[in-house]
């Protein structure tokens, strides 16, 4: 008898996530609860509905409760963590162990970890648990209280021309989201988790070979990490959870990934060795740099501006090269110059003059510093610039009156520059009625030699035509997102 127990045990142990592990598990109870009635003589002590109904019926309450839970079916869930649940499917049960440890292993590993303790909770559930769309949906409706979004991991095994392999053949995802469609914008870029996460998942080496079972575990440990986190950064972003997608891939991007190798052959030629894996990190380090950005700008309108400029120098460590430099630095200009730190705010202008020479936030910021420096000859020279680019729509220019205005009430030195700037504005960019104010303000610098050139300015100005006039200069539009969030000077 004690032979049938162990191997009762055994297959209690192999079979647990299944339904039959739990009616396994019911029978061993129940002999070792009749076994120790008798052994003890308690049952002569007990009345029948006791014995029979009563207490057999809250063991296997009791069991049913340890056995959804251990198999991670049903929790209570008492954090504000992204809860993510893991389903392997598997064609052939042999290979179940050997997948479930790898995935374990993961699940384990990111639970633990000091760097996503505070914003993942990872659990496996049962192999083949909820195989069909209709299964997965219907669970996630009933239990959505519970998982966030779960990732069913889809492995076939066989032997691939005499080779004994397991392959992960595709990933599925099933979470609420607010929008029919896939496509949602961050800030300057669009992401289409079908389509991201198809490129992310095919970069990879996904075949595993029982016979290099050895190194084939490494990496699929290394795949698997990845691959589940990109999925939770994605749920964190279709939810609206931007900071927690940000400081998630944070930490797993690999920027040394975006760097191409080239090879040199005969005749000085040059060829770029373009890998998979640096197409699936580009597009990473596309995404966060949109993170860091609306991370950023949402700090500088809570007037956290220390939050907005640490984000957009941890940007700037992180993606050395992205195609958002230039609003990178005529930000870190504002943010800078708003806690008083003027040296660094030209530093970071002149840092997108090289990328930008002719964008007009330079002129308009160059404008601004000849104010501080008391430079006229430089103040009339920007501002010239800026009326031959009056065309230029990539400014929220009420916003850059508002915020000249209150710099004037800080340098009331400084108002003969700040008067011919706002009212320069109010009628060059925002409404040609305002060209009688623009006029008698001109005519406050006719008789004022040190500001001779500003009054040249202004005849120059009214005399030409209203009519906005087409520029050479190649307008970005990269420049023209979130106007009223970055106020220029």
């Amino acid at each position: 008898m004690g032979f049938d127990i162990l191997l009762l045990w055994d297959r209690l142990l192999g079979k647990w996530e299944t339904k039959s592990g739990f009616g396994i598990g019911l029978i061993l109870l129940f002999f070792l609860y009749f076994s120790v009635l008798n052994y003890f003589d308690i049952e002569s002590f007990m009345i029948p509905i006791l014995k029979y109904l009563v207490f057999p019926l809250i063991l296997a309450l009791l069991v049913f409760i340890f056995w959804v839970s251990t198999t991670n079916r049903f929790f209570l869930k008492f954090s504000n963590k992204i809860y993510t649940g893991v389903i392997v499917v598997l064609d052939d049960d042999r290979d179940r162990l050997v997948v479930n440890k790898i995935v374990g292993k993961v699940i384990n590993q990111i639970n633990k970890s000091a760097e996503f303790q505070d914003g993942i909770q990872l659990k496996l559930l049962p192999s083949n648990f909820c195989v069909h769309e209709s299964e997965i949906n219907r669970y996630h409706n009933n239990f959505y209280f519970m998982y966030d979004l779960i990732i069913r991991v889809f492995v076939e095994s066989g032997n691939y021309e005499s080779i004994e392999k397991i392959i992960v053949e595709r990933f599925s995802v099933t979470f609420t989201r607010k929008s029919p469609t896939w496509k949602k914008r961050i800030l300057y870029n669009t992401i289409d988790l079908t389509q991201d996460m198809n490129l992310l998942v095919g970069a990879r080496n996904w075949q595993y070979l029982i016979s290099n079972s050895g190194i084939d575990k490494k990496k699929y440990l290394a795949n698997f990490h990845n691959i589940i986190i990109y999925y939770v950064v994605f749920y964190a972003i279709y939810s609206d959870r931007y900071e927690d997608a940000l400081n998630i891939l944070a930490r797993v991007f690999e920027p040394n990934n975006t760097i191409v190798k080239i090879s040199r052959k005969e005749e000085n030629s040059v060829t770029l060795e373009l890998q998979p894996f640096n197409l699936a990190e580009a597009r990473l380090s596309t995404i966060l740099v949109d993170l860091f950005f609306d991370s950023a700008i949402k700090s500088y309108h809570q007037k956290d501006i220390p939050k907005a400029i640490s984000r957009l120098e941890q940007l700037e460590k992180l993606v050395k090269v992205h195609n958002q430099k230039f609003d990178l630095f005529i930000n870190m200009a504002r943010w800078n110059y708003e806690l008083g730190n003027v040296d660094k705010a030209v530093n970071y202008t002149e840092q997108a003059k090289l990328i930008d020479p002719k964008a007009i936030q330079i002129y308009l910021n160059l404008g601004f510093f000849a104010i501080l420096q008391n430079n006229v000859t430089d103040f009339c020279i920007n501002f010239k610039k800026l009326f031959e680019m009056r065309n230029n729509p990539v400014i929220n220019w009420v916003d850059v009156i508002d915020f000249q205005l209150k710099e004037q009430e800080k340098m009331p030195t400084k108002l003969p520059f700040f008067n011919f700037s706002i009212s320069f504005i109010e009628y060059i960019f925002i409404d040609e009625s305002n060209k009688s104010k623009f006029k008698n303000t001109v005519a406050e610098y006719k008789e004022n030699d040190e500001y001779a050139c500003i009054f040249k300015l202004g005849l120059h100005v009214l005399s030409q035509p209203y009519l906005k006039m087409e520029t050479n200069h190649h307008l970005n539009k990269k420049h023209s997102g979130n106007k009223k969030k970055r106020r220029k000077r």
